[in-house]
C-alpha cells in the first residue's frame, strides 16, 4: 500500500464538524482547543483511550478540573456507616447551587414562584384508520404551575403518551389549545416548535437515542451547538451538568457502552443543559430495574426541590407516586382527577 495515501487520508467529517463548533468567526481554530474530537480511537472497552493514564491527560482533565488522586479506602473508612457517609457528601456537595445557576443560564431567577407554566385548554386528539376515526384525548385540560412535579397517571392506552407529545409540540390537536406559560403553540409554525423545544423544554424519552461516534459528553452538549452556542462554552456547561448527576467518570465513553441507568442520568444531565421552563419524562424508568429507577427518581426529586424545576412525568409505577407532589389521572382518554 502506498504509504504517501495513508498520509492523506481524508480527515473524518466528525473531526471537521467538531472543529468548526470550535473555530472562531473567520474559521481559525484556537491554539489550544477546549476540546478535541479524536476520531477511530474507540477500544473495545467503550473508551478511545489506551490507558488510564492517557485518559486522565486528556482534554477533559482541563473541563473537569485538577481534582487529586483517589486515594486507596482504610479499613475505619469503609466501615463507615453509610448515614455518615452520605451526611458528608451533603455537607460538601460537589458542586454548589451557585455554580450551577452560572452554567444553566441567566434565566434560573425565573424559576421562582408559582406562576402558571402550562396551560391545556380542551383538547381533542382523533387519529384516522382508513375508514374509523380514534379518539384518544376527549376534552382535557388541566394546569401545571411553576415549581411542580406532576405525575400523568393511568392505564395503558388512555392517552397520557400522546398528551405529552401534544404538549411538547410533536402531536398537533384536532383542537383546543396548548399555552407555555403565555404562548400558544400550535399557533406557531413547525419550525419555530423546534427551536422551542430545544431552548425552553427538557425531554427525557423512555429509551434516549444517542450519535453513536460522539462520547457521553458530547451527545451532552449538542442542544447548545444547535441553540448557536460555542463550541467550548457547550463543552463547559455539559462537564458540569455531567457532575451534577455524579457520571464525569463515563464522559469520555461511548453512550451505548452505560448502562440503563447511567444512559438516562445523561439524559437529565442533556434535559437540563438549556435551562428549560420544565421537563417533560416519558416513563423515563419504565426500562430500569428496581434500584436504577429508585436512583433516578431521587435525582428527580432534587432536582425539583433543589432548583424549584417544574417537571410532568408519565409513569405506571405506584411506588414512585410519593415523589409528586400532584397526580393527574386519565381514563380512558380524560382527565379523572387533577
Amino acid at each position: 500500500m502506498d504509504n504517501k495515501n495513508i498520509k492523506n487520508k481524508p480527515t473524518s467529517p466528525l473531526t471537521n464538524y467538531w472543529q468548526k463548533l470550535g473555530a472562531d468567526q473567520n474559521g481559525k481554530l484556537p491554539e489550544k482547543a477546549a476540546a478535541r474530537y479524536k476520531p477511530n480511537k474507540f477500544l473495545s472497552t467503550g473508551t478511545r483511550y489506551e490507558s488510564d493514564k492517557k485518559k486522565k491527560d486528556s482534554w477533559l482533565k482541563s473541563l473537569f478540573g485538577n481534582k487529586p488522586e483517589k486515594k486507596a479506602e482504610t479499613v475505619s473508612e469503609v466501615k463507615k456507616p453509610k448515614e455518615e457517609v452520605q451526611s458528608a457528601r451533603e455537607q460538601n456537595p460537589q458542586l454548589t447551587k451557585k455554580e450551577i445557576e452560572e452554567y444553566l443560564s441567566h434565566n434560573y431567577e425565573g424559576r421562582s414562584g408559582k406562576s402558571e407554566i402550562i396551560s391545556v385548554e380542551n383538547v381533542i386528539k382523533d387519529f384516522e384508520l382508513g375508514d374509523t376515526i380514534v379518539n384518544i384525548l376527549k376534552d382535557v385540560s388541566f394546569k401545571v404551575d411553576q415549581g411542580d412535579f406532576v405525575m400523568l397517571v393511568g392505564p395503558s392506552g388512555c392517552g397520557k403518551s400522546t398528551l405529552l407529545h401534544v404538549i411538547y409540540g410533536l402531536e398537533e390537536p384536532s383542537s383546543g389549545k396548548v399555552f407555555i406559560e403565555d404562548k400558544d403553540i400550535w399557533t406557531e409554525g413547525k419550525n419555530w416548535r423546534a427551536d422551542f423545544r430545544n431552548r425552553y423544554i427538557g425531554f427525557i424519552p423512555q429509551q434516549s437515542f444517542w450519535v453513536k461516534s460522539f462520547s457521553v459528553i458530547e451527545n451532552l452538549a449538542i442542544p447548545a451547538t444547535i441553540k448557536g452556542e460555542s463550541f467550548s462554552s457547550a463543552m463547559e456547561k455539559a462537564a458540569k451538568l455531567i457532575q451534577l448527576v455524579n457520571m464525569e467518570h463515563r464522559a469520555d465513553n461511548r453512550p451505548y457502552d452505560l448502562s440503563g441507568g447511567e444512559q438516562q442520568k445523561i439524559a437529565m444531565a442533556r434535559s437540563l443543559l438549556l435551562n428549560p421552563k420544565f421537563i417533560i419524562a416519558d416513563e423515563p424508568t419504565g426500562n430500569l430495574d428496581q434500584k436504577s429507577g429508585a436512583e433516578i427518581m431521587e435525582l428527580f426529586k432534587e432536582f425539583n426541590e433543589r432548583f424549584n424545576i417544574t417537571i410532568l412525568m408519565v409513569t405506571h409505577n405506584q411506588d414512585q407516586y410519593k415523589y409528586a407532589n400532584r397526580l393527574v389521572q386519565m381514563v380512558d382518554g380524560k382527565i379523572v382527577k387533577s
